[in-house]
């Protein structure tokens, strides 16, 4: 049995219903983790998901921030919680849904969906905060490590873990997405065991996920890789691919991020 599942900050969902059409159509993925939706739940657009046979669990706000779970409706996948937040973490900003699902009633799945905060400067109180909400983050992605062995943790994560995912590390050594305290966190996802499913896959490409929409940064593509699907060690075993679908940055009004995407198979574990 294959999973394709797909990332993406949409940066306004309402703005991306044409390329959201487009992915759905095209790519057909089972599992797709939104961020930065920017809606309220009342005015969330549900329907475009069930036209397309998809079950979507939101949590969103007026004007920023908000994420979703879209599920492919079928009788393998099963979902069985659905977490709003980080637990024991005081928050008003809707970033982060976890889920925990069953498929075929045998393999119990947790997702994490999140749209951590971008920082702003090293002397805001945006960076604090972003930095406690990462040390939040962590602190869930390990408490649910203890209870299952398949963990993904997906979304827009605001962190160039490295040098070869940056256009120009030169000129952003330092920088807000770039330091060294940002990726010294990322870091520590990869310190609970966690895997970079893009880097696993694709060790030496430098591809990115995110384009400033100034100065032609993706006609120069001058990017940044700050979007990552992260799996559990038993997860990525099941790994059989991964990528960014770059193509849908070229449509007309899009969001400054392509959707990542990884693709999994989990026969063997079926089987076992």
């Amino acid at each position: 049995m294959d999973l394709k599942i797909v990332s993406w900050n949409v940066n306004s969902i309402r703005a991306r219903i044409d390329s959201l059409t487009d992915l759905l159509t095209i790519e057909r993925p089972d599992i797709i983790g939104l961020q930065e939706t920017k809606v309220i739940d009342e005015e969330f657009p549900m329907k475009l998901f069930h036209d397309f046979g998809y079950e979507i669990i939101f949590f969103g706000q007026k004007t920023y921030n908000g994420v979703a779970i879209a599920l492919k409706k079928n009788s393998q996948i099963t979902v069985k919680n659905v977490i709003k937040n980080i637990p024991d973490f005081k928050d008003e900003q809707a970033r982060c849904l976890t889920l925990r699902i069953l498929i075929n009633e045998t393999i119990e799945l947790n997702f994490i969906n999140v749209y951590i905060p971008n920082g702003s400067a090293f002397d805001s109180p945006k960076f604090d905060y972003k930095l406690s909400f990462i040390n939040a983050l962590l602190n869930h992605s390990q408490s649910l490590l203890r209870t299952t062995e398949h963990l993904l943790v997906m979304g827009d994560f605001n962190i160039a873990p490295t040098d070869i995912d940056v256009h120009d590390p030169k000129a952003w050594e330092g920088k807000i997405l770039c330091s060294k305290t940002e990726r010294n966190k990322f870091s520590e996802f990869l310190d609970l065991g966690l895997v970079d499913s893009f880097r696993h896959t694709c060790p030496h490409s430098s591809e990115y996920s995110w384009w400033d929409y100034r100065q032609g940064s993706f006609r120069r593509n001058a990017g940044l890789r700050i979007d990552h699907i992260l799996g559990s060690e038993e997860f990525i075993k099941t790994c059989v691919g991964a990528g960014i679908y770059k193509d849908i940055r070229k449509h007309q009004k899009p969001s400054d991020h392509a959707p990542v995407w990884a693709k999994l198979n989990f026969s063997n574990l079926l089987k076992g």
